[in-house]
């Protein structure tokens, strides 16, 4: 995997990434040309360890809506899980209540 999708797939920035080897958290393969590569598993395992912690960002999920109707044919929570998806989906820790 290139540099940059390894960024994409752990959401952080090609800095922290380069801070991570520097730092000896994980060492990526050369190319021929001198060029990074990233193994899966190693960024997997970036992803179950503290190092990706500071990196979380969190956010708070707001949902509305306008009637007690709209509320009642389901809106709310449908708008509710949606927030919820994307969050998970994009790295996001949802703070609680």
């Amino acid at each position: 995997m290139t540099q940059k999708e390894a960024c994409e797939y752990l959401n952080v920035s090609r800095t922290t990434i380069l801070r991570w080897e520097d730092e000896g958290v994980f060492s990526p393969i050369r190319t021929a040309g001198k060029h990074r590569r990233y193994k899966i598993e190693d960024l997997d395992r970036m992803l179950n360890k503290k190092y990706t912690h500071h990196t979380l960002k969190n956010c708070l999920i707001y949902a509305r809506v306008s009637t007690k109707k709209q509320q009642e044919s389901g809106n709310l929570d449908r708008q509710i899980n949606r927030l919820m998806e994307y969050a998970v989906l994009n790295k996001y820790h949802i703070s609680k209540k």
